[in-house]
């Protein structure tokens, strides 16, 4: 044998004591380790199972209602539910009544009234523009509330040199 050899053994010999201490202590920390985790997943189960058990006593103890069979006010909201479901929302009504194509429109005041069977509005508001052009574009938006299903209850278009003011009455069927 060469005297290195020799040298690698002698250490490993001298020092196999310290490995063995070394590794037994490593298997002894598992096995701690290991049953921490288990009593830990224990206690955890116990617990869920408290908690399920509480549950289970506040169902029981829930207070039973007694239904008479009178539906009358449930069906009248569920009847008023699909009814404004097909009705326009107010960005819908306000995208309506400010035309793209009419810009210099600014609305002051706009009631919304949702019935039975038809919305209900009514608005006012200025055109900062000249006569011709604020006219024009009042006119164009009649048409375009007319073509969109609104009804002009009542409507009126004043003026002064630069500025106008409008008013408007509309309905429109729920559809």
């Amino acid at each position: 044998m060469s005297p290195a050899k020799e040298k690698l053994l002698y250490f490993a010999q001298k020092s196999a004591p310290f490995a063995n201490m070394g590794l037994l202590a490593m298997a002894l920390l598992l096995v701690v380790a290991t049953l921490a985790y288990r009593r830990s997943a224990n206690e955890i189960q116990q617990q869920a199972a408290l908690i399920q058990k509480e549950i289970g006593q506040v169902h029981l103890n829930l207070p039973r209602h007694n239904v008479d069979g009178n539906f009358d006010g449930l069906l009248k909201f569920v009847g008023d539910l699909n009814r404004y479901h097909g009705a326009p929302s107010y960005q819908q009504i306000i995208a309506d009544l400010t035309a793209p194509q009419f810009n210099s429109l600014a609305l002051n005041n706009l009631k919304v009234e949702y019935g039975a069977d038809h919305i209900r509005l009514e608005m006012t508001g200025e055109i900062d523009a000249a006569f011709e052009r604020a006219h024009a574009g009042y006119q164009g938006l009649l048409r375009r509330l007319d073509r969109l299903g609104y009804q002009i209850r009542e409507s009126s278009f004043e003026t002064n040199i630069s500025r106008s003011q409008v008013m408007l009455k509309l309905t429109r069927p729920l559809s």
